[in-house]
């Protein structure tokens, strides 16, 4: 989890929880009938000992599927040095150092290696006035997603939605803490109640799409533009 953002399938599979055929207690393949059943724990780590015990003599060794060539190859030399002297079987290969001698004659890559480039053009960052500033927005872990919907009770623990400003940027503009700032843009503009916090100055934070606010639709940027913001109270006119 990033602060308040996590991965899609861990913010949305809540609900598996609740399903019915959800596994809640251990469950072993009783051989008579070809089954599984539950059991209880203990019973369930038993059965985990005694196999663990009756493979004595046999090991392996697992490992992802991110591994780079070397390190595949170091586990492969592991396995048949250390892991096989162990057991008393022999691979091929007489100890460690013989495997780490073989890893070193791989050597390192000698060829071309192209320079990384930016994933992004840099571009130039806004500079903003008294009664600007730019956008930090992203989304909550609750917030007007639609599979929130019929789900009252967990929507409801939501956090309400606020904007916030370092205190220097709220002196600018004359607002104090709880009162209604306006973000603004040519589109439209969202209003909310001002939470003073820490954090760089010119720069304002509001949910990306709670109740109160849906920054693409109601603003029509993204974070890192740059927006008019003030008191709501000291600008007159539509869009709220």
């Amino acid at each position: 989890m990033n602060e308040e953002w996590n991965c899609d399938k861990g913010r949305w599979a809540f609900r598996y929880t609740r399903q019915g055929d959800r596994l809640d207690h251990p469950r072993i393949r009783h051989e008579r009938i070809g089954e599984q059943a539950p059991v209880s724990w203990p019973e369930a780590l038993g059965v985990a000992a005694r196999g663990l015990t009756q493979a004595k003599g046999r090991a392996a060794v697992l490992t992802g599927g991110r591994l780079t060539i070397e390190d595949a190859y170091a586990y492969a030399k592991f396995a048949r040095g250390a892991l096989a002297g162990e057991m008393g079987v022999h691979l091929g290969l007489p100890d460690v150092i013989a495997a780490r001698s073989e890893l070193a004659e791989l050597g390192c890559w000698t060829g071309e290696r192209r320079s990384p480039r930016p994933a992004f053009p840099a571009h130039r960052l806004p500079r903003p006035r008294a009664g600007e500033a730019v956008l930090a927005t992203w989304r909550m872990l609750l917030d007007n997603g639609r599979l929130q919907d019929g789900e009252e009770h967990l929507a409801g623990s939501a956090r309400p939605p606020v904007a916030r400003l370092a205190e220097a940027t709220a002196n600018e503009i004359g607002a104090d803490a709880a009162d209604p700032i306006m973000v603004s843009t040519e589109q439209g503009t969202i209003t909310l109640p001002l939470v003073v916090t820490e954090m760089p100055e010119r720069v304002v934070w509001v949910p990306a799409n709670s109740l109160a606010t849906s920054v693409q639709s109601k603003l029509g940027i993204g974070a890192g533009e740059l927006v008019r913001i003030a008191r709501a109270d000291h600008i007159s006119g539509p869009g709220r």
